[in-house]
């Protein structure tokens, strides 16, 4: 197998949606199997697309600005929406690299989908701002501390209890100052 066919071969078999799109008319010239079944779209529907028709509307003129910039080399772009043909939306990071390919100057882009994780860290969030709130609402004194025993966390009763305020625990209180030097 020469070495052309190989990187061809690697392209099109990478487990992740990879693209890659011509800088001036932002059409689609290749995609991946990856990319096909991510997205919905077959590969001739992909070749007569352009990278905008993957965006929610809200995100192109963004998509715009971000490809204005396109400078030479490897560009971490970050996170974006895309939609896919089912028109669900998907958020995804976006990492490029710019080539000449089939005489034109392109972008080859790696799109990992990050929807998941994001999901997993909004609920985790959510989780933890509900787990504050309702310790704020006990009439228990509640800490948290790190593993030196500062504190990291205390409930308002907590505060009341030992007659601090959130700034002095921000200032990096330790459980110890608590107890009494006899105890």
């Amino acid at each position: 197998m020469s070495e052309e066919k190989a990187y061809k071969e690697i392209f099109f078999h990478s487990p992740v949606p990879m693209w890659i799109y011509d800088l001036e008319t932002l059409s689609f010239l290749e995609v991946n199997e990856a990319a096909i079944r991510h997205y919905g779209y077959s590969r001739d529907e992909f070749l007569t697309m352009t990278i905008k028709d993957i965006r929610p509307s809200d995100d192109v003129s963004g998509l715009l600005d971000n490809v204005s910039h396109v400078s030479e080399g490897l560009d971490k772009a970050g996170y974006w929406r895309h939609t896919r043909k089912d028109g669900s939306l998907i958020y995804v990071e976006i990492v490029s690299h710019t080539m000449r390919f089939k005489g034109r100057d392109t972008e080859l882009v790696l799109a990992t989908d990050q929807t998941e994780r994001l999901r997993a860290e909004k609920a985790c969030e959510e989780s933890e701002q509900k787990y504050r709130e309702l310790t704020q609402l006990l009439p228990q004194t509640i800490f948290e501390t790190d593993t030196d025993g500062n504190l990291v966390f205390a409930n308002k009763h907590a505060m009341q209890t030992f007659g601090y305020e959130e700034a002095e625990l921000a200032q990096g209180l330790n459980v110890l100052d608590l107890v009494a030097p006899v105890d």
